[in-house]
């Protein structure tokens, strides 16, 4: 799985800060996607073959 690039521009010294926050805010939002699919049977994307459901649209 890539990951975007993030790039913090700061000019005051919350620099590092800011970037552990992001890094810690991010480790959390992962835990707990992975703790749902399992809860669910979900699996993480993994290309344009990762199943998915087939939802139905509106004529």
């Amino acid at each position: 799985m890539t990951r975007p690039h993030i790039v913090f521009i700061l000019s005051d010294g919350h620099a590092a800060h800011s970037i552990s926050a992001y890094a810690q805010a991010l480790a959390e939002m992962q835990e707990l996607t992975a703790q749902m699919q399992a809860k669910v049977g979900d699996a993480p994307y993994s290309g344009p073959d990762t199943p998915r459901l087939e939802w139905p649209t509106a004529r």
